[in-house]
């Protein structure tokens, strides 16, 4: 079809597709469900509507073909034991919820859309044919076709419901087949909605006044929740449904600042099962940087939710990894040149480039180190903290020194990917100094350095183009070179990155990893990306709350064309390391809106104030207890307004 449209829920995880031909209106409506014996379902239904004021008749095909998402599948038997079902290479494939009038298979010889086709066109209307109910194809091009006629009067609509069972056919052979359609589609779309949204109310929630980042974020939250599976976390459902380190860092990371806890301990429990007995947290390729990504993550998590009796069962596994990259970095490799005091090279992320000795595994390392020091002080083993923190500044020194040579070399305060390239795109990988680690014990002046050539040298408007190996505009590192800025405050530049790869997103609101920079479909990996996804969520809540300082500061990076005073905002139980934190913006009229805040406090850790930034000039804010309100003042269009910790509401005039 020329015009066709796709839509995502903006609630639950369920795609509308639909078109118009001539007075028909056709709509394919699909969710996912478990069953009770915890088989994933596909549900779909494929509903006309006659949109003319006269009778209307046609037929829906629906059709199995030897393709998946990354091409050939191949079918080389195809079968319909009964009108109502499809076997595929010997398993139950599809359910009909209603016999088909007419079925077929085929194979290699003919395909039966092709003469489906010359039919109607020989004849002007569809008329069946004889054709068997069972193929055995050998090259694998088996496929199957069944017709469901309808008659529409004047606005009627017709619907038709097919299940797939979604899993490997190895274990899905070995389940009983049920060959009937037990549970109406309705009743299965309801559960769908239930669940759904007993899910979502299990972790944080933000509304925005910008409705195409609102259905952005909520469908990467929805993505999140989706690659989550216990514990096991994926980068995406298809080509990355693989467990890495690398990308349970940004998607855990994003889960755990939406307050889904449970969920990340889930995963984050499990992690010990990947460590070798050297400490090596070893992902598919045994990437240095994991290590330091994986006690990274575990340190955040428990500082946020104030779990120290549950870091402490993680600490030997922690600890030895710690230990792995104490003994790690300063390896070096005889075959090639290295930088003595950094991790020694290898593979590392595919985005980088081939095997060589990168600065993204010695920083996360770096921040392996220092987290290890923080689990130690947490925990009270002043000597273990004592230790690593000294290695961690041992590690930082070496850095520096790599850092000093580069800088002479190039003549520019600069992190390239490693100690012997130039500044390229493959640079990307250094800017995790800034975000998401946001490193103070390094060369700060090449940290910003990198951050600024980032943006200007290699973001064009569209977002960041990547030669190396992605070749094309990657999503969840241009959102990191935003994010980079955002923290540097550079708010406006951020947003402009952001929105111009926000512009890049299907209209499901989905990434592939790399975005074709002709076509812009994919260029690369996953339709449904999960570490963009990620990023989306992150920059998003790292916008409206920055909790790295003793302030606990709110809104600091949002735009200033939100005109939130007029429009609303809030977000609820957001996790920060000071507590789970909610916020309400509301306008009263009047020129007025109230400020609501809750910030549950940790114990062991309370800010020192609260820091709102409005995103316009306030002329008076009141509080309504004496004391919570430390004062507020007017600047470039915006107004800051700081208060005490346990400051529960605000009045804003402007």
């Amino acid at each position: 079809m020329a015009s066709v449209e796709q839509w995502l829920d903006s609630e639950r995880p369920a795609v509308h597709t639909s078109f118009e031909y001539g007075s028909i209106s056709f709509t394919l409506f699909s969710f996912v469900e478990p069953t009770q014996r915890s088989l994933d379902v596909l549900f779909t239904e494929a509903r006309v509507q006659n949109r003319a004021v006269q009778e209307v008749r046609g037929t829906i095909f629906a059709a199995i073909r030897p393709f998946n998402p990354e091409g050939i599948s191949p079918i080389r038997n195809v079968a319909f034991p009964t009108r109502r079902h499809i076997d595929v290479n010997g398993t139950l494939a599809v359910v009909f919820a209603q016999d088909p009038h007419w079925t077929a298979v085929g194979d290699e010889r003919e395909d039966l859309a092709d003469r489906i086709r010359r039919v109607i066109e020989s004849t002007g209307r569809w008329e069946p044919f004889d054709a068997p109910s069972e193929m055995r194809c050998k090259t694998g091009l088996g496929h199957a076709i069944a017709a469901f006629d309808f008659v529409l009067s004047p606005g009627s609509e017709h619907s038709i419901h097919s299940s797939i069972a979604l899993g490997h056919e190895q274990a899905l052979r070995s389940l009983p087949a049920r060959r009937q359609w037990r549970i109406s589609f309705d009743r299965r779309n309801q559960e769908h909605i239930r669940r759904w949204r007993t899910e979502r109310g299990l972790g944080g929630s933000i509304r925005l006044p910008d409705a195409s980042v609102q259905r952005l974020l909520d469908s990467s939250v929805l993505a999140l929740l989706q690659l989550h599976d216990h514990d096991f976390v994926s980068p995406g459902p298809w080509i990355y449904h693989q467990f890495w380190f690398r990308d349970a860092a940004p998607l855990l990371e994003a889960l755990d600042c939406l307050s889904y806890h449970k969920r990340v301990r889930e995963t984050i429990g499990k992690f010990a099962s990947y460590q070798t007995g050297e400490g090596f947290f070893r992902g598919p390729e045994g990437e240095w940087d994991s290590n330091g990504e994986a006690i990274w993550l575990v340190v955040r998590h428990a500082v946020r939710t104030q779990s120290s009796l549950w870091l402490r069962s993680m600490y030997n596994s922690l600890r030895a990894g710690a230990e792995w990259i104490i003994r790690k970095r300063g390896e070096t490799d005889r075959t090639r040149p290295s930088q003595p005091g950094l991790l020694p090279p290898s593979l590392s992320a595919e985005h980088l480039g081939t095997v060589d000795q990168y600065y993204w595994d010695s920083l996360w390392g770096l921040a392996g180190l220092e987290s290890m020091a923080t689990a130690a002080g947490i925990l009270g083993k002043a000597l273990d903290a004592e230790r690593f923190r000294k290695q961690a500044q041992s590690f930082a020194a070496d850095i520096d020194r790599s850092l000093a040579m580069v800088v002479d070399r190039i003549g520019a305060e600069l992190i390239p990917a490693t100690p012997t390239r130039s500044f390229d795109e493959s640079a990307i990988g250094s800017l995790c100094a800034a975000y998401p680690l946001d490193l103070t014990s390094i060369r700060q002046s090449a940290v910003r350095g990198t951050t600024r050539a980032s943006a200007e040298r290699f973001v064009d408007g569209h977002g960041f183009y990547h030669p190396f190996i992605h070749s094309g505009y990657n999503v969840y590192l241009t959102l990191q070179i935003a994010h980079a800025l955002l923290w540097e405050g550079e708010r406006d530049a951020a947003w402009r990155i952001a929105q111009n790869v926000f512009s890049l997103a299907m209209p499901t609101g989905t990434f592939p990893e790399a975005v074709h920079p002709r076509t812009f479909g994919g260029a690369m990996g996953d339709g449904h990306h999960g570490w963009a996804a990620a990023e989306v969520v992150l920059f998003i809540r790292d916008a409206l709350i920055d909790d790295r300082t003793s302030s606990l500061k709110l809104l600091g990076g949002i735009p200033g064309t939100w005109q939130i005073e007029q429009t609303g905002l809030s977000f609820r139980g957001l996790a920060t390391r000071f507590g789970p934190c909610s916020f309400e913006l509301k306008n009263e009229g009047l020129n007025r809106a109230t400020l609501n805040i809750t910030l549950s406090l940790n114990e062991s850790l309370q800010p020192q104030a609260i820091v709102i930034d409005l995103p316009f000039e306030a002329v008076r804010v009141v509080s309504g207890k004496s004391g919570q309100l430390r004062g507020f003042r007017n600047a470039d269009g915006r107004t800051l307004v700081e208060c005490a910790p346990a400051t529960a509401q605000l009045l804003v005039e402007w």
